[in-house]
């Protein structure tokens, strides 16, 4: 089954590319987090970890003016610019479960709350604590032996880059 990399994934990936596919293609490590289940009760959430193998390719992506009209060479042709798609290739991982309690979350937020920008809402700074307890658990877990200065967090600029 091929997944498709949305602007509404909360992952994290790695910041080169560190693995190889079956076909010998290089390929970046991106894990996906969702979450199950909020347990108030027990004060524990429940989240599945999935993850791939990505790589970029070149796509053509028409220009547009900022009025919404598209641009137009001196032969009134539509004019294109080849960027780097990010790409699933393989899945690496099946999905995976974790289980944080909610001291173990609020601990975490407060370490990093210093680090978040004021301008954002409350619901971008819950997925970007979100996104940062994976990465920081990511990085003290070192899976498949890849170093903790290798991850970052995946941002919608990665889904759709300049050459």
């Amino acid at each position: 089954m091929k997944h498709i990399l949305k602007t509404a994934d909360i992952a994290i990936i790695t910041t080169e590319a560190v693995e190889k596919t079956f076909d010998n293609t290089d390929a970046f490590l991106y894990s996906i987090v969702e979450q199950v289940k909020d347990d108030a009760e027990a004060q524990i959430r429940t989240y599945k970890i999935r993850t791939d193998l990505v790589g970029y390719t070149d796509v053509e992506v028409q220009l547009f003016n900022e009025d919404g009209t598209p641009k137009l060479d001196a032969d009134s042709n539509a004019v294109f610019e080849t960027k780097e798609q990010l790409i699933w290739l393989e899945q690496k991982q099946d999905w995976s479960i974790a289980v944080f309690t909610y001291a173990e979350i609020d601990g975490f937020s407060e370490q990093i709350a210093a680090l978040i920008p004021d301008e954002l809402t409350r619901t971008q700074i819950d997925l970007l604590e979100l996104q940062t307890v994976f990465l920081m658990k990511r990085k003290n877990d070192s899976p498949w032996g890849i170093a903790a200065d290798k991850w970052r967090l995946r941002t919608n600029d990665d889904l759709l880059k300049n050459k």
